[in-house]
């Protein structure tokens, strides 16, 4: 019969080994194996912080999974990434962990996102934002700040993007992440870039548009 103390050790070498697969070895159908078996283990043991942390990771695993998949794939591997990480929200409840919770729900818009549903998955982004701010975490409103602003921002929604972005880039500079830092900065640069653009181009319709035109033809014709 397999001891306690013996599950909680599997459940820490299989998350080495998974995350070995996964980073390392770029093995994804073994990584997935090896979080199954954390999975396991820890639902013997009614572990639910491990039980959140396989489910986690499972998700994310079939997210990414589903992103490089045949077509006719791709529905089934979605709809396991949305009930994992469901379950992973399931779980951050349980143990009344904010942060994980705030996590959960963004890890949900982005199998949301995936399958289409931005309606839905700006609505679970911003319950991401409520956890993460009920959670007083600054790591996790930097996270929350981020997607959303990148969500905004692939919506086309560019002054919505740039507001929330400004606001992740002043937290990463506030933990002193130098990671966190750059993504945070290009993100912002790039919906800034996509802003001015966009308010440019609204800028000259109609006659306008029409006299950017003309100058281009003159200016090709003259040089």
């Amino acid at each position: 019969k397999t001891t306690v103390k013996i599950r909680k050790r599997l459940i820490k070498s299989y998350l080495m080994g998974a995350h070995q697969q996964l980073n390392k070895e770029k093995n994804l159908e073994e990584a997935k194996k090896m979080f199954f078996k954390v999975l396991t283990e820890a639902t013997a043991l009614q572990d639910n912080y491990n039980i959140g942390v396989a489910s986690c990771s499972l998700a994310k695993l079939h997210l990414r999974m589903a992103r490089s998949c045949p077509v006719d794939e791709k529905k089934d591997i979605l709809s396991a990434a949305l009930r994992f990480a469901r379950n992973f929200k399931e779980m951050a409840n349980k143990t009344k962990n904010l942060e994980n919770k705030s996590y959960a729900h963004k890890v949900i818009a982005d199998v949301i996102t995936e399958q289409g549903d931005i309606k839905g998955a700006y609505s679970e982004f911003l319950k991401s934002l409520k956890a993460a701010e009920d959670a007083e975490s600054t790591r996790s409103l930097q996270k929350a700040r981020a997607a959303i602003g990148e969500a905004e921002l692939r919506n086309e929604r560019f002054e919505e993007a740039v507001k929330h972005l400004e606001i992740a880039f002043e937290l990463a500079k506030e933990m002193d992440d130098a990671g966190l830092i750059d993504r945070a900065r290009i993100s912002l640069g790039t919906a800034k870039g996509k802003k001015m653009l966009s308010s440019y181009m609204h800028g000259i319709q109609g006659d306008d548009l029409e006299k950017v035109f003309a100058w281009k033809g003159f200016r090709n014709n003259k040089f």
